[in-house]
């Protein structure tokens, strides 16, 4: 009687893991396959404004002789680094029908990011640079909050 009890116990077990792990499966699957909503492109829009703000501080930063080249630069790469991977993740991502024409907007924006940001001076004495370039990262801040600000709920 108990190694039927047993015997039964382990099955019982085994199949509760597997049923466990097969809805696990399907939950990752449903929301892998789901295309993204307003607020996963919202998401995006603030990480590239946030990069963008942090563009022009930098240049601000710089005109004003507050940097020295091999920071402006660094750190100048790295933003580059994560508006191409935010603009990757852009590419990757299914999005509904209804915002194929946000998401290429989107995408014009975080090209216009990268833009300006390899055409910072890369030497803290371009004064004249650095008023034109602050006005565009000014620009392009604007337009991406007015973007986040269409994508809220």
């Amino acid at each position: 009687m108990q190694k039927r009890v047993k015997l039964w116990s382990i099955w019982l077990q085994g199949a509760i893991l597997l049923t466990f792990v097969a809805a696990t499966a399907f939950i990752i699957i449903d929301v892998r396959s789901k295309p993204a909503g307003k607020s996963d492109l919202k998401v995006v829009v603030s990480q590239l404004r946030s990069h963008a703000a942090e563009g022009q501080l930098l240049v601000e930063q710089a005109a004003a002789q507050h940097l020295t080249s091999t920071y402006l630069i660094s750190h100048t790469h790295k933003l580059q680094e994560k508006a191409q991977s935010l603009s990757e993740e852009l590419n990757s991502i299914k999005v509904d029908a209804s915002l194929d024409v946000t998401r290429t907007r989107v995408k014009e924006l975080a090209t216009a990011l990268n833009n300006f940001l390899g055409s910072v001076p890369q030497s803290s004495d371009g004064h004249s640079d650095a008023t034109a370039m602050k006005q565009s990262f000014g620009d392009l801040v604007s337009q991406l909050v007015e973007l986040e600000n269409s994508l809220k709920e």
